[in-house]
């Protein structure tokens, strides 16, 4: 996955990430996708504010596990887009203030046999 950060800049930066998280969500805007799940896959890629690490007290950065639990969770409420699901995603790793940037990627890996198709956002906190 690509960054959503130019590294050649020489500044140091801190990433909580998520890659290649495979799970089945309620998505799609046709009738039978409406109907049950399809599998996704999701990259996160989170940027925090202060890069410097503090301390080894999980209480000191953000958890990957929020994240994680925030996805399946969003997974079990339809999305009809892909695009929509990015959003969500994105709203609740920036409704965390620690984190300054986003960028989320999420694929539909099994609706054509010859390619993967999905969408990829990169949100800024205001």
């Amino acid at each position: 996955m690509n960054s959503c950060v130019d590294y050649s800049g020489g500044e140091n930066l801190t990433f909580i990430t998520v890659h290649h998280m495979r799970l089945p969500a309620r998505i799609g805007v046709y009738d039978h996708e409406k109907t049950g799940f399809q599998d996704i896959i999701v990259d996160v890629e989170a940027l925090l504010s202060d890069w410097e690490v503090k301390s080894d007290n999980i209480e000191d950065t953000v958890s990957y596990d929020f994240i994680v639990s925030e996805i399946r969770r969003l997974s079990q409420i339809h999305h009809d887009l892909v695009e929509t699901y990015a959003e969500s995603i994105a709203r609740i790793c920036l409704s965390d203030k620690r984190l300054i940037r986003v960028k989320i990627s999420l694929q539909k890996p099994d609706i054509f046999d010859d390619c993967v198709v999905g969408t990829t956002i990169i949100r800024y906190r205001k």
